[in-house]
């Protein structure tokens, strides 16, 4: 029996025959560490991972100090008990006792499955898959069993059903947007400030706007712990990236609080709230400034933001909360209907947005290949550069040619590295 000459030929085959045989008790020649080396890679390469299990638990037995087959062990566990398991109907303690078995014999390499079992089993446990309540400590124990470091930093590309070739974030930059969130999660601030800094020092190109959502968090841990200058400075940077989420304004209305600058947190509010149309996603939100307007002496405008909280409660059939003020919702505003209220809203919203801004008038010269950006011919004779993301009215009628009025903001011109006036808060002129 020369296992090695038919592992070198890739008889994996014949290599399965002979440890058939030995189960069978047929081979009387005693098996060398290396044997079940060979023995392994042929049973996995058949597919056989319940064999490489047995395989692996006789082999242990006799060399209980080797690690030559953990990695293969590891993934035939990982086929035999994990892939494709029925969160909902399967037992997930079983399931949780196959990780840990495969984390406690193996370790992080390149050819070992640790590193994305553990990315498996924290996405589970972070889409509510292994329970309603979410345990942020034990995905957080996970994630401790890597060291981002070695994990690979190129995008990861799969094909879909339609053809496509689709490209994701990298494993290194996955586990540090788990890591900081859940670090968030269980507030430790420090942690995640010192988690979102790294990731941002040694990622080199992150997926999709990653690098805002780190340095969100980064901002948010700032804010729990009162370094408000810190805070707004990390802000700052952050809005003259090309992401946009009202939550970034969000965080900006929480530092101006902080601050005692109503002005500033006026003009936050107005730019939170007219982002998008997605209202019932800043519910709290709304909730909160209502009751920063009502102290600041707008008090209409307060409750027309409490009655907004109310009619998208009732919207989505959500549990309707007593509000933070004393007394009732006057009746002439009870009365409104969300697009009443809104109307109303929205023009309070756009006052504090723009208020101290110069518009300018133009027209788009041009729109790049992307078809995500291009460039805006102002009246002064200039032409600044915008993305679509920033045009805020009238987005489907935007062609080359089309008038629209705009202002100035201070954005990162990544080719440059240097900042440079951009159009923004785009409004498209309607003939």
């Amino acid at each position: 029996m020369d296992l090695r000459v038919l592992n070198q030929q890739h008889a994996y085959q014949e290599i399965c025959s002979f440890w058939d045989r030995h189960g069978k008790g047929e081979d009387e020649q005693p098996w060398q560490e290396w044997d079940y080396v060979f023995a392994m890679t042929a049973l996995y390469r058949m597919k056989r991972y319940e064999d490489c299990l047995q395989l692996y638990h006789e082999f242990h037995h006799a060399y209980p100090s080797s690690s030559l087959l953990d990695d293969r062990m590891g993934w035939a566990v990982y086929h035999v008990h994990l892939k494709g398991h029925d969160f909902k109907q399967g037992d997930n303690a079983r399931y949780l006792k196959q990780v840990d078995f495969v984390l406690h014999h193996g370790k992080q390499g390149p050819y070992s499955p640790v590193a994305w079992i553990v990315s498996q089993v924290v996405k589970a446990i972070l889409s509510g898959e292994l329970g309603q309540k979410i345990d942020f400590q034990r995905a957080n124990d996970y994630l401790d069993c890597l060291d981002p470091k070695k994990l690979p930093q190129e995008e990861r590309t799969y094909q879909q059903d339609d053809g496509k070739v689709r490209r994701s974030a990298s494993e290194q930059e996955k586990w540090y947007a788990d890591k900081s969130k859940i670090l968030l999660k269980l507030k430790q601030y420090d942690a995640c400030i010192s988690c979102c800094d790294q990731a941002l020092a040694v990622i080199r190109r992150f997926h999709s706007n990653n690098d805002a959502w780190i340095l969100l968090r980064k901002i948010e841990s700032l804010i729990e712990l009162k370094r408000t200058a810190d805070a707004k400075a990390a802000l700052a940077h952050l809005l003259q990236g090309p992401a946009r989420h009202w939550k970034m304004y969000m965080l900006g209305y929480q530092i101006a609080v902080l601050e005692h600058d109503k002005d500033a947190a006026l003009k936050y509010i107005g730019a939170a709230a007219l982002l998008d149309a997605s209202h019932e996603m800043r519910v709290q939100f709304y909730e909160e400034t209502a009751s920063f307007l009502n102290e600041a002496g707008y008090d209409r405008m307060a409750m027309l933001h409490y009655h907004l909280v109310d009619l998208l409660r009732k919207e989505n059939e959500w549990k309707l909360k007593p509000h933070h003020f004393s007394g009732k919702i006057p009746e002439d505003i009870a009365a409104l209907d969300k697009r009443a209220t809104l109307r109303e809203l929205k023009d309070f919203w756009r006052t504090q947005r723009d208020k101290d801004k110069v518009f300018l008038d133009g027209q788009v010269k041009k729109i790049l290949p992307s078809g995500r950006s291009g460039f805006i011919d102002a009246a002064d004779g200039k032409s600044y550069y915008f993305s679509f993301a920033d045009v805020q009215s009238g987005r489907k009628h935007l062609t080359e040619g089309s008038s629209v009025r705009f202002t100035l903001a201070k954005r990162l011109d990544r080719k440059k590295n240097r900042l440079s006036d951009n159009a923004v808060e785009i409004t498209v002129e309607q003939a």
